[in-house]
């Protein structure tokens, strides 16, 4: 196979520091590329590439050496995804994959793979009456009601937790003003995947937080 010829060349993977501008003239073909080279890269600056083989692509690795460290690998699996997560830009594949530096390490892993699948919580929870998934809310649980009484009894515990340790309940809002996040540092970083709310004159975004903090009685104790 083709992998195996990979493997077996011992094909070093080298790491280069190439200028914006000559990145810009060996990736102008691909529009993707171009988007994070021209937001990433200042002016006059440079960024990091790995040549591997006949193959040169931006990446920040590291890498291991060469590819003969690698004995064994497997694609897990392949999916669509939208470029930059808007479902108006273009569908692109998305190829997950692992490799091992020996065929014994390749084995045990998939054992622990099929150990794992039993011990599931999307599975068992579903198997248990836990919680269901439903289109209307994707990625969100509906919790049924054995899975409202494990979570009630969990928020119950924490609760007496806090007030052991001379803490208060508050709650704090679900969503706030995009200007916390430019203060914290979110923003710059996560802007493209956080959830915006426009109002007639200000913009806000979902909070990255959970809704509920403990505020102490005692000044000198931390907030949580």
């Amino acid at each position: 196979s083709k992998a195996g010829k990979f493997m077996k060349e011992k094909q070093n993977l080298d790491r280069l520091e190439v200028s914006k501008e000559d990145l810009k003239k060996m990736f102008g073909y691909n529009q993707y590329k171009m988007h994070y080279i021209e937001k990433f890269i200042p002016d006059g600056g440079c960024s990091r590439v790995y040549r591997n083989g006949s193959l040169v692509d931006l990446c920040q690795g590291p890498h291991i050496q060469n590819s003969k460290l690698i004995k064994a690998f497997k694609i897990i699996k392949n999916s669509s995804a939208y470029f930059l997560g808007d479902q108006n830009n273009d569908s692109l594949q998305r190829v997950y994959g692992v490799a091992f530096p020996s065929k014994e390490s390749h084995n045990q892993w998939e054992k622990s793979m099929e150990e794992a699948k039993k011990r599931d919580h999307q599975l068992i929870g579903r198997q248990q009456k836990l919680f269901m998934f439903n289109k209307l809310s994707p990625g969100s649980p509906f919790l049924l009601p054995h899975g409202a009484r494990i979570f009630n009894a969990i928020q119950e515990l924490i609760r007496e937790e806090y007030w052991e340790r001379g803490y208060q309940e508050v709650q704090s809002p679900n969503m706030y003003d995009s200007e916390l996040w430019k203060i914290s540092g979110h923003w710059n970083l996560y802007k493209e995947h956080m959830f915006e709310a426009h109002g007639r004159e200000e913009k806000s975004s979902e909070s990255l937080a959970g809704p509920s903090v403990a505020n102490p009685s005692d000044p000198e104790k931390k907030v949580f």
